[in-house]
């Protein structure tokens, strides 16, 4: 199948050119000036931008919780990711205490039905054995996972130490790969909800008290003093707080490999949700939680000076029935959606506001990602690369405006005022979304094997 591009506004890496553009199988085949072919579906880019599709480095579909699964599958959740201009995701897996990572590979493999999106994932470490070195290499060579995500929340489950942390990285420098992070002192949270509990102070306004932002750079802390000792490559998801950001910038002017991604609900959105009545504040419940405004600019400006690498989502929604069954705050299934308006949110609040480039939007919601978790041809408009693109307009309209896909009845973007969207989606050259919709039938994304 074949398809021009004509006259678009083409985002690459370094500048945007005016140009026609080639697909071919799948595949970018030639970008020119002036491409004049007869016979071939035509479709017309004036004024618009190109840019690579989405790449959401973090996303949690399907997802098993003492509360029941979470709210999209692969099938939804991709769906939205669709609609919102994403076409590749990468989510995780989660093996049980004593599990084999290849194991645990071939059972959440099995959970992925009716993908819509390319898909990669990450394996999570949960607990520290012998033979951990040898199954990380087993998924390298086997599966192509060359990610690892860490816990360091969640310490009565899926939590691990500092100790165990290092174990993993020294492991995973000597196998040339990612470890990835979610930052925040598990034992110390476990201290202060237990605390709050005790003292029936169990409003959702206590969330983020026993989760206070010093939680979660004291952790950066110490793992920047983890990369300093081992040079292994670190990335740290959905920072919260401009403390954390400061100290990795820090970390990066001394050249370690250590690297941050935030998510639209940092930027967008402050600790006073907590504060609205309760079916509305449950939707903000998510770890780390929601800060102060002050950290909020934070991270806006971190985004914009460059110490923001990447710009995932974490998202993981429930139906608000769900949340609402919870007797306390420590009982509410943590997570919101996202994957729909992430790059709307961005160029909304960057962009169209001239913050930032068209180009830095095309880094943090694409190439970065591809690059740093190693996606073949994926990320950027360039010849023999997937032609995974959006054609991108501006736009003044409310997210409920549109025609929304996840199946969570909780958007908690859904009064935000944005000001660009995607026009048209294109997904290894096939056009999955036009006219506000997806097409009726789709084709299905596949598993990436990463290098």
């Amino acid at each position: 199948m074949s398809l021009l591009i004509k006259n678009g506004k083409l985002v690459l890496p370094s500048h945007i050119v005016e140009a026609d553009l080639l697909i071919k199988n799948g595949k970018i085949n030639r970008i020119d000036s002036c491409i004049e072919i007869s016979n071939i579906p035509i479709l017309d880019a004036k004024g618009a931008y190109v840019l690579p599709a989405g790449i959401d480095p973090h996303v949690h579909l399907l997802l098993s919780t003492a509360n029941g699964l979470s709210a999209d599958d692969f099938e939804t959740g991709s769906k939205a990711a669709l609609a919102g201009g994403t076409t590749t995701i990468i989510d995780f897996i989660t093996p049980t205490k004593g599990q084999h990572l290849l194991e645990a590979y071939q059972q959440r493999l099995s959970e992925v039905k009716n993908c819509y999106c390319d898909f990669a994932f990450h394996m999570s470490i949960i607990e520290w054995r012998e033979s951990i070195p040898e199954e990380m290499e087993a998924c390298i060579k086997e599966f192509g996972i060359t990610s690892f995500k860490t816990y360091l929340a969640y310490q009565k489950t899926i939590g691990i130490s500092f100790v165990t942390l290092e174990k993993v990285m020294i492991a995973a420098k000597n196998l040339n790969a990612m470890v990835t992070i979610h930052s925040e002192m598990g034992d110390l949270i476990d201290k202060l909800r237990e605390e709050a509990i005790g003292l029936n102070q169990i409003d959702l306004n206590f969330h983020p008290k026993t989760r206070p932002d010093y939680t979660e750079y004291q952790a950066v802390d110490k793992i920047i003093e983890l990369v300093r000792k081992t040079n292994c490559k670190t990335y740290i998801v959905h920072v919260s707080t401009a403390e954390s950001l400061n100290k990795i910038k820090q970390a990066q002017k001394e050249y370690l490999p250590i690297f941050a991604e935030s998510c639209p609900q940092y930027f967008t959105f402050n600790e006073s949700v907590y504060t609205k009545i309760r079916n509305e504040a449950l939707g903000f419940m998510m770890s780390p939680p929601l800060r102060s405004e002050e950290n909020r600019k934070g991270i806006e400006n971190a985004i914009i000076q460059g110490t923001v690498s990447t710009l995932g989502t974490d998202h993981c929604p429930f139906t608000l029935n769900q949340k609402q069954k919870a007797k306390n705050f420590a009982e509410v299934p943590n997570g919101a959606g996202g994957v729909q308006h992430r790059l709307s949110l961005f160029y909304s609040r960057f962009v169209h506001t001239k913050k930032l480039l068209t180009t830095d939007m095309a880094k943090l919601t694409s190439s970065n990602p591809a690059q740093f978790f190693r996606l073949p041809q994926k990320g950027e408009i360039k010849v023999d690369y997937d032609a995974d693109l959006i054609i991108w307009k501006e736009q003044s309209i409310t997210i409920k405006d549109q025609l929304l896909y996840s199946q969570s009845d909780i958007d908690i973007y859904a009064n935000e005022q944005i000001k660009g969207k995607v026009d048209i989606v294109i997904k290894a050259g096939e056009i999955v979304y036009q006219n506000g919709k997806l097409e009726d039938t789709l084709p299905l994304g596949h598993y990436l094997y990463r290098k």
